[in-house]
């Protein structure tokens, strides 16, 4: 794990930074973080004096409008949050993060996405600084459990449980794997693949010590770019081809970064199948 560099992108500012006012980097994020809650107060007194202005005026869509933001407070919590988006997106650390733990962020972030648009659960809190700060030094403090359940869970796609492939082991990923339903004829990359494909180009990426990769560079958009003109994607980690079963083969170019993942997931994974297996008996 020694080789992730998590300080290629804004999330470069590690908790302590914030303690030590001589470092430029702390600097520079203090003042970012202090400058978008200014703009996003600003733009919140804008909006309920545009609202109040308004009030009396016939729109275009108007019951749709009025339904956003004719309430101030769910006016200001709209701003909130598109503030919220920018920051999460701007500082990139949504591609650190896990499938799941992605996903319930964007649950968050994005609510009319969700069907717990409703669910107070998933609110944010405000966008202020202490809260700010505060979600930032969460993020860089818990980093590395971050990667690791990156990891783990690129590990557990890339070792099928199945034994369909003589190509796939089961214990561990070696060189070569081979993937179910991941090409579309005309798109590239299968859509409900895409987040999979993009976790294990950001893992490659950290153990790299390349810190992380940010929409649009990600795994799945170079792949499915190559695939609409040719059966065949490379780079510098790996070759991936489609066929006309959708399956895709995998051939990884760097053995030391899948011997990491390797090492830091599989000896877990077979501490626990050994614990499942011998449940019931006594040692």
């Amino acid at each position: 794990m020694s080789g992730i560099n998590c300080s290629t992108t804004a999330v470069a500012v590690c908790p302590k930074t914030y303690q030590d006012p001589s470092d430029t980097q702390a600097v520079a994020a203090r003042l970012s973080i202090a400058e978008r809650c200014a703009e996003c107060r600003k733009a919140k007194t804008n909006l309920l004096a545009a609202i109040e202005l308004l009030a009396e005026v016939p729109l275009a869509n108007d019951h749709e409008i009025r339904g956003q933001f004719g309430n101030p407070v769910d006016a200001c919590l709209y701003v909130e949050r598109v503030f919220w988006q920018r920051f999460v997106e701007d500082t990139g650390v949504k591609s650190m993060m896990s499938i799941k733990k992605r996903e319930e962020l964007d649950r968050q972030l994005y609510p009319e996405k969700s069907r717990r648009y409703h669910d107070e659960s998933a609110a944010l809190p405000p966008f202020e600084e202490a809260q700010v700060y505060a979600f930032f030094d969460a993020i860089c403090g818990g980093a590395g459990d971050m990667i690791k359940e990156a990891i783990r869970e690129v590990f557990e796609w890339l070792r099928p449980t199945g034994k369909h492939y003589k190509t796939n082991d089961e214990f561990m990923i070696g060189r070569k794997v081979i993937l179910s339903y991941m090409a579309e004829h005309y798109t590239g990359v299968n859509y409900n693949r895409r987040a999979q494909v993009d976790a294990l180009g950001n893992v490659l990426y950290m153990l790299d010590g390349k810190g992380v990769r940010k929409h649009p560079d990600t795994l799945s958009n170079a792949i499915s770019t190559a695939w609409r003109t040719s059966d065949t994607y490379e780079d510098e980690y790996l070759i991936a081809k489609k066929f006309a079963n959708q399956n895709a083969h995998i051939t990884f170019k760097r053995p030391d970064l899948i011997a990491q993942i390797n090492a830091s997931s599989g000896d877990l994974w077979l501490q626990q199948e050994a614990k499942q297996k011998s449940r019931g008996f006594s040692h």
